[in-house]
């Protein structure tokens, strides 16, 4: 459903949404499965963006809150990974499929340009453009409730130039390429370090002023200084008119904050919760000081606060159904990795357990510095913690639990970490007696599914069950495949003999051991996942195969690498998994 309600209704705990599009009704209509992604709205206009059965890519179209419809004759464009924005009502910012040479060789955007409504897309005003062998050129607003635009030239993971579109003209922000520019407050640009910069640890939120960047005298000050396990997250920070809210992982956990700016200096405060909960920011109000937060923790199901200033104390606006008995309990541990290095991970199990070992499932994820917390699993609750299993996160290096310092200690050469790390927790749990082999089952998606299946050559005999869900299987050629070309910098280039000679050393496709015995490993992929190709799934389900090795496959018609599919294609898959799980580790 794409649905509206007022602010002091939503407040007001008034259940008043008005449905605007049943996306159920057009998805039968149009023989499709169609999501909305994102959504740009000028006065009573929208620019919906569709994305059939789960893909990254988009139908662009414009549609009116007023009549609710889609707009005659509006702004319509074919799926792409591109994206638009209202600039004004009849002026449009963006990315598409202009020409042939619209894209990256990765799929990304090369072009960005301002169209007016009616005008043909070969004469809108080109506003940018990068080179295909570089990853694209991006944008977002630069302020909630403005339309300048921060545009970000991105030419690898970790290097980006970045610019400020403003009355009609582009200008260059003179940064070093390691930045990360999140928007601009008061007149200065709020930015995070990737890497260490003359003495500014990295993570660490710092200012710069507006006219200092676009003159290049590179003079920050600190707002927020990273420091061990206290560490920005800047994917969720949102500036707005009076304020900066920033996310802050504190001890693994995140917590909110404030940023003002007053008597000349920075001023930061807490956003307190009253527990050791979750917490993230859901959205900040652009022209008041105030924010929708979530809280949640493995053992607290969701609920979504309201936050308002000067008090900064948060009131239940609504909260999720409860699917744990208070027979459970999470605890924190820590282990060795091969190197030494310590690792933590949560730890979720019965209070009542006799001590015996359990069935226990390990999830990670350790890459692109993406920080694993804790958060509620209601289907997890229902379908393994109800039945006696237990449940580990592990925060392993290539996350970004401790800052860009632990994801850079598993990047390229370096990749096996993430595997030690993940072994190391896996042999602590067995070393406890928390669980056996024969009762221990790992998943992971994506680069996480590179993990696990990356895992399960090295140590086949400390598991029983591997769920590999949309993984990254064969290192040789995922840079020939969809967006794999992005990913270079994470793990090397496999076309150069010296990433090879580390990349052939994990690549999961080119490390299966048919005279080793193999734990039952369930691939799963989705015909629509447009991020990594489903040729990874397929081929190691068919190198498994050939070997006579133990392996379930499925491959879904919706849900792109995400997974995020319709309720029942959802809930179809989450019995498959567990049925599974369950069949391999509790009998």
């Amino acid at each position: 459903m794409f649905q509206r309600i007022s602010h002091d209704q939503f407040i007001a705990k008034n259940d008043s949404w008005q449905t605007l599009l049943d996306l159920d009704v057009l998805s039968a209509k149009e023989k499709s499965a169609f999501s909305i992604s994102f959504f740009s709205i000028c006065e009573d206009r929208a620019l919906l963006h569709l994305s059939d059965g789960g893909t990254d890519s988009c139908e662009i179209r414009e549609f009116s809150l007023k009549e609710l419809s889609f707009v005659g004759r509006g702004f319509h464009f074919p799926s792409s990974k591109g994206r638009a924005v209202f600039l004004e009502k009849d002026r449009i910012f963006i990315s598409t499929h202009f020409d042939s040479q619209s894209f990256t060789k990765s799929g990304g955007p090369r072009k960005l340009k301002v169209l007016k409504r009616g005008q043909d897309l070969a004469h809108a005003e080109l506003v940018f453009e990068t080179d295909e062998s570089e990853m694209g050129v991006y944008f977002q607003r630069e302020r909630l409730g403005t339309n300048n635009y921060l545009v970000q030239h991105v030419k690898t993971w970790d290097l980006k130039v970045n610019y400020l579109y403003r009355d009609g003209r582009v200008q260059k922000l003179d940064l070093p390429e390691t930045v990360d520019v999140l928007g601009i407050f008061e007149n200065q640009v709020i930015c995070q370090f990737e890497e260490a910069y003359e003495g500014i640890k990295p993570g660490s939120l710092v200012a710069i002023s507006l006219e200092d960047a676009l003159a290049g005298k590179v003079i920050f000050k600190m707002i927020h200084e990273s420091q061990g396990t206290s560490q920005v997250s800047f994917r969720r920070t949102q500036v707005a008119d009076r304020s900066i809210w920033i996310q802050v992982l504190e001890n693994y956990v995140p917590c909110v904050k404030k940023v003002s700016w007053s008597d000349n200096k920075w001023k930061v405060e807490t956003v307190e919760t009253g527990s050791e909960l979750t917490t993230t920011i859901e959205l900040v109000m652009p022209d008041a000081d105030e924010a929708f937060v979530r809280t949640e923790g493995f053992l607290s199901p969701p609920q979504l606060m309201f936050v308002k200033s000067p008090t900064n104390i948060m009131s239940l606006l609504n909260s999720s159904q409860e699917d744990f008995s208070n027979d459970h309990q999470v605890s924190r541990k820590t282990c060795l990795s091969k190197d030494g290095t310590e690792v933590h991970y949560f730890f979720i199990g019965r209070k009542s357990a006799t001590g015996a070992p359990a069935p226990t499932l390990i999830y990670a994820y350790g890459g692109f510095g993406v920080p694993q917390f804790p958060s509620y699993r209601g289907v997890m609750a229902k379908l393994w913690l109800k039945r006696g299993g237990q449940f580990v996160l592990a925060n392993i290096r290539g996350g970004g639990e401790k800052g860009p310092e632990w994801h850079e200690a598993a990047k390229r050469v370096n990749r096996y970490k993430s595997y030690e790390d993940f072994i190391a927790i896996a042999e602590d749990l067995i070393k406890n007696k928390n669980t056996t082999p024969k009762q221990l089952a790992i998943m992971g998606g994506s680069n996480g599914g590179l993990l696990v299946g990356a895992v399960t050559n090295i140590r086949p005999d400390l598991f029983s069950a591997v769920l590999c869900l949309n993984a990254l299987l064969d290192l040789k050629r995922y840079h020939l495949l969809f967006s794999g070309r992005n990913w270079i910098d994470e793990y090397g280039n496999p076309d150069d003999e010296k990433d090879w000679d580390h990349l052939e050393k994990i690549s999961p496709f080119h490390n299966v051991d048919p005279s080793k015995l193999y734990p039952t490993v369930f691939f799963e992929t989705a015909i629509t996942d447009d991020r990594v190709h489903p040729a990874h799934a397929r081929r190691m389900a068919a190198l498994y195969k050939k070997h006579n090795l133990p392996y379930w496959f499925y491959e879904n018609i919706e849900g792109g690498h995400s997974g995020d599919g319709a309720l029942h294609s959802n809930a179809y898959l989450s019995a498959l998994r567990y049925a599974f799980l369950y069949e391999r580790c509790f009998t």
